[in-house]
This record gives C-alpha cells, structure tokens and sequence, in this order.
C-alpha cells in the first residue's frame, strides 16, 4: 500500500505526517491533493506534500487517508510552500491554504479545465473565444 505525507491544516500541528492511501482513492490521491485524514478522533483537512515516501514509522501503525476532498495547488506550488514556510518561519499549513483554490475542486475535474501553458502567449486563455474589438464607438462619449 502507497504512502503518503501530509500537512495538517491544525494550529497546534506544524508537521507532516504520514498516512497509507486506499486503492479506492490511489488515482486521485497525489501531490497537492486536499484531503481527510483521521487525528485523535477527528477529520482534520491536510494537503499531500509528498506521495509513495518511506514512512518515518511501522506501517502497521498507520492510518489511511478517508477521502479526497479537493484538487490543490500543483506540485509545483507545494514545493514553494516548503521554502515560503522555511523563508518566513511560518507554519506550511499557511502557505498551502492561500495556494488552494478559494472553493472546492472535485478531484474528478482534473482534465476539465483549460488553462494556458507555458508556450501560449501570456494574458491568452485557451479555450475561451474573445470577441474581435467592435468598429462601433461605444454610446455615452
């Protein structure tokens, strides 16, 4: 079974953990992922911050990932939080909290957006038709 690490978003909690992935939820579970784990009788939100990793204690001791609940920031990003958190000397839950989408991502929405990539021009979107500027003078000057 995978392993994955990840960073709580509790106060009293700057670490990050490790938790074993179902099969059930192997494909969406990955880097950057928001997820539910289980901490001390409760569901506490967390970020995956590195996935298949050797666990820092005995397997038969960990516990699973319950769901996915969101995409997150792109791996990318995750790493960034790491040396924004070392940089600043704030807790990386902090980092990866603004770095996640402001509402919930359905991790089956991954391939649903279009986004520009690196080759596009900047300030285009892919995807999106613009209107071509209109030879009218607008009302009101």
């Amino acid at each position: 079974m995978r392993v994955c690490r990840v960073v709580l978003d509790h106060r009293a909690l700057d670490r990050a953990l490790d938790y074993t992935v179902p099969l059930e939820l192997a494909e969406q579970a990955g880097v950057g992922s928001i997820v539910r784990v289980p901490l001390q009788g409760r569901r506490v939100r967390g970020w995956v911050v590195a996935d298949d990793v050797e666990p820092e204690t005995p397997r038969d001791r960990l516990r699973s990932v319950l769901s996915v609940v969101s995409l997150g920031p792109s791996p990318e990003l995750v790493e960034l939080t790491a040396w924004a958190s070392w940089r600043w000397a704030g807790p990386r839950a902090v980092f990866l909290r603004a770095a996640s989408p402001a509402l919930l991502v359905p991790p089956s929405a991954a391939g649903a957006f279009d986004h520009a990539g690196p080759g596009d021009p900047p300030g285009e979107l892919r995807g999106f038709d613009q209107a071509p500027p209109s030879d009218q003078p607008t009302s009101g000057n």
